[in-house]
């Protein structure tokens, strides 16, 4: 309903459902996977991409201040790894059978987890064999985000004691809203003044 009038347009135009311009993939014109994938192309786009989705995840690419971003990148790379650590602890409890999970829950949490997974991995297919553009493409998983946050709160709620589950939780909580009220306050006060006369029509026609 939303887009549909968006792949009309395209197959209308181009005789395709989305279409992408040709010659703009990761991998070298001529060059066979195999081959990228010894000379090392392949590890560089993967890097690239992998890096360029987390940074684009938490915020589009240049919302957080320039001074700051770099700091507020850290703390999140830190409570990434810690969710990442929490998510052993798991795997480790389950092999020792010191917890269950019901065929319920693990079909839910499937549900949920599955779609960022298999957009996230899309992505990089997008990048290395179609279009370089997604490379800092956080927000083309945006429909999945509940995947990537139950991945996040499932493996914080595993290494935190107990005692202090609903502290950290409000914490994070306060976290993630001064980082929604950076992000606003940059955009209003230096990205959309910088940037937002070149693509405004009314004051780039001539004689305006």
């Amino acid at each position: 309903v939303v887009a549909g009038w968006w792949y009309a347009r395209n197959f209308w135009l181009y005789g395709e459902l989305n279409y992408v311009a040709p010659g703009y993939a990761g991998l070298p014109p001529g060059v066979s996977f195999i081959d990228a994938l010894a000379a090392g192309y392949v590890w560089m786009l993967v890097h690239r991409t992998i890096v360029g989705i987390f940074l684009s995840i938490w915020a589009q690419v240049g919302w957080f201040p320039e001074a700051i971003a770099g700091s507020l990148y850290t703390v999140l790379g830190v409570l990434l790894a810690v969710a990442g650590a929490g998510w052993v602890c798991v795997a480790f409890r389950a092999a020792r059978r010191k917890t269950q999970v019901t065929p319920r829950r693990a079909r839910d949490l499937t549900a949920v987890m599955l779609p960022f997974l298999i957009i996230y991995l899309l992505i990089h297919y997008v990048v290395i064999f179609v279009h370089q553009g997604p490379y800092q493409g956080g927000r083309y998983a945006m429909f999945a985000l509940a995947g990537f946050v139950t991945f996040l709160a499932l493996g914080w709620e595993a290494v935190a004691p107990r005692k202090l589950r609903a502290v950290g939780a409000a914490v994070l909580l306060a976290f993630f809203l001064l980082l929604n009220a950076v992000s606003m306050w940059n955009l209003i006060t230096y990205l959309n003044p910088t940037h937002a006369a070149a693509f405004n029509f009314w004051t780039t026609m001539p004689g305006t």
